[in-house]
């Protein structure tokens, strides 16, 4: 018997079986039971006829007042074929009477049959005549137990499977049978079985009568896997043993539709990576795929706070009442995972097991089984991990949203000092808390002056950073600058529940002075106009006739004219600020000598 681990909800036949638990047989009901064929419907005919306690026919019409109860309103009860609901009150047949799904005149006419709550239903009186006690099935003079709006085939098909099981002498067969003591079709009872699996209100009819009135159950209810164990199709065994016995080629899996696993074993996992707390996880979508041309049965188990739902509309099919018919299939598994609420890993899971009792057909010697019985576990995994949302930060000590770099002053050119900041996904809790993308940033003010460095961020773990160099355009005129930045930030992309965080914003201001010029030689004393530091002006980093000018401006100027300072560059020996001397206060042949010597040098200096 093959298993799935699934952590999720399911799509396909079922019932809620989580919410009938408490219609389940004692665990000891069917012990020691086991086999296959006649040799199970033998042991099943002996547990269902004892203890028995058998109900009048006159008793049955107020007993089926409980018996056929809706779920939902207990004064009302659900009539085959139609799927109304009407009065459980008894009115002497006028709303509905006693409909014996195996029909009286073909072998159920005496006690303890004929009153036996299994195989009785409600039924209006014109759904009754006009099934009369014609065989199940479709089309032709068949009954189908579906055609007048109900949901029954499934119900009749295991009311006959217990009848014959209960009661020696009465025959399920092939074709439309018109003797007594026979019914059919059983093939198209075996598909209807399979079909429609036992629902909540069938289970807890049966475990009505069980409970309250003939003691015994419909085996076919609580074990139906028990149904293709007696009824299924009997293949040749294998040279050393080649008496036919019942076998199954159904197998079950998850994943790729190829290749199909040999032993039937399949795993898939699927990883939702962060997930917030308190955010509801999507519904995940598995398929669960079927191969063989026989039907097989199969339970669904999930871990805690899983839902596995199916159908349209969705409804719970957690339980071992589920079925898939002959043939290739495929079921879309619609996985639901209870929201986190606390941080850390979590894994869910839903076991997935295939239920049929016989072992694999014969096919060589060496061939790989893998089916019925002997079908492997299918294991779905859902992972991940919940934490808090990311904390957007421009500090890792405390959480700083705001920071201002002031640069001071620049001269005009010069290199750019460097400024490294970081963009940080602050926490103290980092194993537990979500990544974070930085995703765009945006300016107003004088972006011109500046570079933050800044490139989009994607993944910055927490407890980490990322690190950018923010630097000045010093090329810009001179003036004062401020440019203000918003650094846009998100919990990871593909967080669950993440979303935008907190932006964060970066100030730069800086001041441009006006180029300081290195002078390239004590010639050097003047701009290309002949302007030096007393009128704005001063040295240029060339030799040229400005320089000449003010040179000679200086040196013929008044003794009391101030630009004859300009002149001075040298002591009395003709010693400037190269030969470790300068300027000595006085106007004299040392500055003609040493503006001479080094005027006709030129820039640069050797």
């Amino acid at each position: 018997m093959g298993r799935v681990l699934v952590v999720c909800a399911i799509g396909l036949t079922a019932f809620a079986g989580t919410a009938a638990a408490q219609f389940d047989p004692p665990a000891t009901y069917y012990q020691g039971i086991t086999g296959t064929g006649s040799t199970l419907q033998s042991a099943l005919r002996t547990r269902v006829s004892s203890p028995y306690t058998q109900r009048g026919y006159d008793s049955v019409r107020f007993d089926m007042g409980v018996t056929e109860a809706t779920d939902a309103n207990p004064s009302l009860i659900l009539l085959a074929y139609t799927g109304t609901t009407v009065s459980g009150t008894w009115d002497s047949g006028v709303t509905w009477n006693r409909e014996h799904g195996w029909p009286q005149s073909r072998g159920t006419s005496s006690e303890p049959a004929r009153s036996d709550l299994h195989h009785l239903r409600a039924a209006t009186p014109s759904a009754n005549s006009s099934r009369g006690n014609s065989n199940f099935g479709i089309g032709g003079s068949f009954w189908d137990p579906n055609s007048l709006g109900g949901r029954d085939r499934g119900r009749m098909a295991r009311a006959a499977f217990y009848v014959e099981t209960r009661y020696t002498g009465l025959t399920l067969v092939n074709g439309n049978p018109g003797t007594s003591n026979t019914l059919g079709d059983r093939a198209t009872l075996i598909d209807w079985h399979f079909q429609e699996p036992p629902d909540l209100w069938e289970r807890k009819k049966n475990h009505t009568i069980y409970t309250s009135y003939q003691f015994n159950r419909n085996p076919f209810i609580d074990r139906p896997e028990w149904v293709w164990a007696i009824y299924g199709t009997a293949t040749a065994g294998p040279p050393a043993n080649p008496t036919p016995r019942i076998t199954n080629n159904s197998k079950l899996w998850v994943g790729p539709a190829t290749p199909e696993p040999a032993d039937g074993a399949s795993t898939q996992t699927i990883a939702l990576g962060d997930v917030v707390t308190s955010t509801t996880i999507p519904t995940q979508v598995v398929t669960l795929r079927k191969s063989g041309s026989n039907p097989t049965t199969f339970n669904i188990t999930g871990s805690s706070g899983v839902t596995v739902s199916a159908g349209s509309p969705a409804a719970s099919v957690i339980g071992p009442f589920n079925a898939f018919t002959g043939g290739s299939q495929t079921r879309q598994l619609l996985i639901g995972v209870q929201t986190p609420v606390s941080v850390g890993n979590f894994t869910s899971t839903v076991t997935i097991d295939n239920t049929d009792v016989t072992e694999p057909p014969y096919t060589t010697p060496t061939a790989t089984t893998g089916t019925g019985n002997a079908d492997g576990n299918d294991v779905i995994s859902i992972t991940g991990r919940a934490v808090t949302r990311a904390n957007s930060s421009l500090s890792n000590s405390l959480t700083f949203r705001t920071q201002t770099i002031n640069f001071g002053t620049i001269a005009q050119n010069a290199a750019s000092p460097v400024t490294t900041w970081r963009v940080w996904n602050r926490s103290t809790t980092p194993t537990t808390t979500a990544s974070m993308d930085a995703t765009g940033i945006t300016a107003t003010g004088a972006t011109s002056a500046f570079s933050t460095g800044f490139s989009p961020q994607s993944v910055i773990v927490a407890g980490t950073s990322r690190a950018f160099d923010a630097t000045v355009n010093t090329s810009v005129a001179p003036g004062t600058y401020s440019a203000t930045y918003t650094i846009l930030c998100a919990d990871a992309a593909g967080t669950l529940g993440g979303g935008s965080l907190p932006s964060l914003t970066l100030t730069l201001n800086v001041t441009i002075s006006p180029p300081v010029v290195v002078q390239c030689s004590p010639a050097d004393i003047a701009n290309t106009d002949g302007e030096t530091t007393l009128v704005g002006g001063g040295p240029d980093g060339t030799i040229d006739n400005g320089d000449f000018t003010a040179f000679f401006t200086g040196f013929f100027a008044d003794a009391s004219d101030p630009v004859r300072v300009q002149a001075d560059i040298a002591n009395t020996d003709g010693e400037t600020v190269r030969e470790g001397a300068g300027p000595d206060g006085t106007i004299d042949n040392g500055d003609f000598t040493a503006f001479f010597n080094y005027f006709f040098v030129g820039c640069p200096l050797p």
